[in-house]
């Protein structure tokens, strides 16, 4: 997370930083992105880009939680056009992260295709407070499940879900592919916690 002295910035030159971060990371994947570029194309010294972030990995972590955070909106409209049904909501989510524009298209790319564990700890945080996915998006009233293993259903999804996409990303042509063994990995899942009636 960004040190006290980039809050203190002004809206507008936390945005520029911001931005010129997603050209980097949608240019190049983590490892090849680089502080320099960034700081030469938005003219700041390298000693103030310190004083806002501890490093790159600070950086990119803070810029993801800003497109994540901006795809809530996306959740809610997913939830509410299948009437809360996990399934449905998390197969939409795969085709529409494959589907982005052009000018998100690489950023989202690049996001998966650089996807690892490292990533995986900071962006499905197992504490449901911290769940971008909250519980309301969601109807449980078919499974046999208690309520505070609710938040560990969605998160083990979730991870899956993140996976396929980045497989989807890494071998495009396998996609349907991918989608089918994703959409068989829910099944297992929500069929083992489905409420029988005997």
């Amino acid at each position: 997370m960004p040190y006290n002295a980039f809050y203190k910035l002004e809206q507008n030159k936390q945005n520029i930083i911001l931005n010129q971060a997603k050209i980097e990371f949608s240019n190049y994947l983590f490892e090849e992105a680089s502080i320099n570029r960034i700081i030469k194309e938005i003219n700041i010294p390298r000693g103030s880009f310190y004083l806002y972030f501890k490093n790159k990995e600070d950086l990119y972590f803070y810029m993801l939680d800003t497109v994540f955070e901006k795809n809530n909106n996306i959740y809610k409209e997913k939830s509410l056009k299948h009437n809360k049904d996990i399934k449905k909501i998390f197969i939409d989510l795969f085709e529409h992260a494959l589907q982005q524009t052009e000018e998100n298209k690489k950023l989202i790319k690049n996001i998966f295709i650089n996807f690892n564990t490292n990533h995986a700890l900071k962006m499905l945080p197992i504490n449901k407070d911290k769940m971008v996915l909250k519980l309301e998006l969601f109807d449980f009233s078919k499974y046999d499940i208690n309520e505070n293993d609710k938040h560990l259903i969605i998160h083990i999804i979730d991870t899956l879900l993140i996976q396929s996409i980045s497989f989807a990303f890494k071998n495009i042509e396998e996609k349907d592919k991918i989608k089918e063994i994703f959409i068989k990995e829910i099944n297992i899942i929500l069929n083992g916690i489905e409420r029988r009636i005997i």
